[in-house]
């Protein structure tokens, strides 16, 4: 093997220990034995100047640290923490929104169905009517609230399909 590799059979053993392939390892007189092909693809490998999976795998690390770096500094990334606080800034912005909307439409969904209705500018109260359009008013906005409530709870049971998970997975090991 040494021949074959060129170099003094003592670095062969250096070799050996430092991870080179064996197909046996001799012990005593018995020499050990080696696949040729398979010896001479990691000395290839183990070449000043040739870049061995790990050193590899650490620059690409670097490299994508740094692209990351240069996109945050161009506003086109954000942390994953700022845009936690920005979406549940928004979600909760739009929960109160559609936790409000029974309460401002119930009295236009009554006025529809009730065309000579008239309902009170200022108050958006009817106006006229009686007992009967309040208590209509008022099964309305139940309603109107349940199915606000029916859309929220499912939207707090959002979770992203499979390939968005784990594309946003990837997102936050890297950053």
């Amino acid at each position: 093997m040494a021949e074959l590799l060129g170099v003094h059979p003592d670095t062969v053993s250096h070799y050996t220990r430092r991870g080179m392939p064996v197909l046996r390892l001799g012990v005593g007189k018995d020499p050990s034995i080696y696949d040729a092909v398979t010896c001479l693809a990691w000395s290839r490998e183990q070449r000043p100047g040739t870049l061995d999976a790990e050193k590899i795998r650490t620059l690409k690390a670097q490299a994508d640290l740094a692209d990351l770096r240069i996109g945050e500094r161009k506003g086109d990334l954000i942390r994953a923490s700022e845009a936690e606080r920005v979406w549940t800034s928004a979600v909760l912005d739009t929960q109160a929104a559609a936790l409000e909307l029974p309460v401002a439409v119930a009295p236009d969904c009554v006025a529809a169905m009730l065309p000579s209705l008239t309902l009170c500018p200022a108050c958006r109260t009817t106006a006229t009517g009686g007992p009967g359009v309040l208590a209509a008013t008022r099964e309305v906005r139940r309603v109107l609230e349940a199915g606000v409530r029916t859309m929220l709870r499912a939207l707090a049971r959002w979770a992203p399909k499979a390939p968005v998970a784990s594309a946003l997975a990837e997102g936050e090991s890297a950053a």
